[in-house]
């Protein structure tokens, strides 16, 4: 049932290959099983069980002491577990995924935990973007750092920490925007639209009270690092509007993790065939940043194959645990169409329950597996027809299916079908006519209704 159990974590939303070798991690421990995934301005954590079925999911603030004060990360620790509905003394049979050793602590001070696995950053971000084998990655989030992984040996190169040096890094971008905005505030500077965008971001300043809101991130309940890492997305935004220093220090973000990349790639004398992965929040929406990244390396090698994300980081951290389970073997095609297929979702309609999720999951990873014949029972009021809704929308939407025949026992419940759950569906439905329908006209349709009897 593997897709199914990445299904269902993603319904939430250091360098090492030792959790490959660790096969019994897992199969010697009951649930309820928790990963974490700690970054320099967010934490994301996923509680699951044995059949890897959500139970819970949270985020909070950074847990990393390097950006976060230690007050702070105990404060994000008590936020995400009483998100995912722990209380003291509850048992949890693993922990796993990339956070601070501290925090096994503040875990084994609170709760009864069994077993913990530490992963890397590599680990996420390379099952995240479907690579369980060999590979490069490129995190550029608050921080930036580059790593690899051959025939098993780990390898990396920046990441120096906000302190000293994570060219690159979102961190890295904020402070050259918050510098640009500085100069031009007091007249040393090139005029960017940055002044006023930051001024407006850090409490609703006009341009002209710039130094007032920069003076303001220091009296926020949060790390400074995390406040000025945050305003990549103003940075991305000026850009886009043709503001030339934003376009140069985007540019020049990609130009700097590229050159760290080639370092690494030298250094380790990395095969022109191992493929660059990247991870981290500066990556999305960014194309200047992205584009200056990979023209610089396809500078120097152009046949390198860049591979971007499948999933977030936290469900490479399910994706790796699950991979050690089946011996190292990572998805088919058919398993990650589905697995990236979201379930429909709109204003008008609520998110399937627990249940439906379980349903729908173990259909598509039947479906996935090549399984012709599936039975799903479901009691009365459950919603069935409207789990057959998200089955045949995620199956439609991932491209593993064409056409779909849905049957019916009597008129009304076809009617009622096309006009209530599948709605949505309605500009792809053919509701069967056999006195009237064209044969050699009707297939231009996906979902077809009809009675059987």
């Amino acid at each position: 049932m593997q897709s199914k159990k990445a299904a269902e974590a993603m319904a939430a939303l250091n360098i090492s290959d030792s959790a490959l070798s660790e096969k019994n991690f897992e199969e010697a421990v009951r649930g309820p099983h928790l990963v974490i995934d700690s970054g320099g301005t967010k934490v994301a954590a996923i509680l699951f069980d044995d059949d890897y079925h959500l139970i819970a999911k949270a985020r909070s603030g950074s847990f990393r002491a390097n950006t976060t004060p230690a007050a702070l990360v105990k404060a994000h620790f008590n936020d995400m577990t009483e998100k995912l509905g722990l209380k003291p003394g509850d048992r949890i049979g693993t922990v796993s995924g990339t956070y601070e050793r501290a925090i096994d602590k503040l875990l084994s001070e609170r709760f009864t935990v069994e077993k913990t696995q530490h992963l890397s950053e590599l680990d996420l971000g390379l099952c995240a973007a479907g690579l369980f084998g060999d590979g490069l990655l490129a995190i550029a989030g608050t921080g930036a750092t580059v790593c690899g992984r051959i025939g098993g040996n780990g390898f990396s190169a920046g990441g120096y920490g906000s302190a000293v040096a994570d060219e690159g890094s979102g961190y890295w971008i904020s402070r050259e925007a918050m510098i640009a905005a500085i100069r031009d505030f007091e007249e040393r500077g090139p005029s960017t639209s940055l002044t006023g965008l930051i001024a407006d971001h850090f409490g609703g300043f006009p341009a002209e009270r710039l130094r007032e809101a920069i003076f303001s991130i220091y009296s926020i309940d949060s790390s400074p690092v995390t406040q000025v890492a945050g305003i990549v997305p103003l940075v991305v935004e000026a850009a886009e509007a043709g503001d030339g220093i934003s376009v140069n220090i985007l540019s020049a973000a990609g130009k700097l993790i590229a050159e760290q990349m080639l370092f690494l790639i030298r250094r380790n004398s990395v095969a022109d065939n191992i493929p660059i992965a990247v991870s981290g929040s500066v990556w999305r929406r960014n194309p200047l940043f992205v584009n200056a990244f990979t023209g610089r390396i396809r500078q120097v090698y152009p046949e390198r194959e860049f591979v971007f994300p499948r999933f977030q980081p936290i469900i490479g951290a399910v994706a790796h645990i699950m991979c050690a389970h089946r011996g190292g073997r990572g998805f088919t095609p058919e398993e990650e169409a589905v697995l990236a297929q979201p379930y429909y979702s709109s204003q008008k309609s609520y998110p399937p329950r627990y249940y439906q999720r379980i349903a729908i999951n173990r259909t598509l990873d039947r479906i996935a597996k090549g399984e012709r014949r599936i039975l799903l029972v479901m009691a009365t009021g459950t919603g069935k027809t409207y789990t057959a809704f998200q089955i045949v929308y995620r199956l439609l939407m991932s491209g593993m299916k064409q056409k779909i025949l849905y049957l019916a026992d009597r008129n009304n419940l076809v009617d009622q079908s096309i006009s209530q759950d599948f709605a949505p569906l309605e500009k792809v439905i053919h509701k069967i006519n056999y006195a009237r329908d064209n044969r050699t006209t009707i297939t231009s349709h996906q979902v077809y209704f009809a009675l059987y009897q």
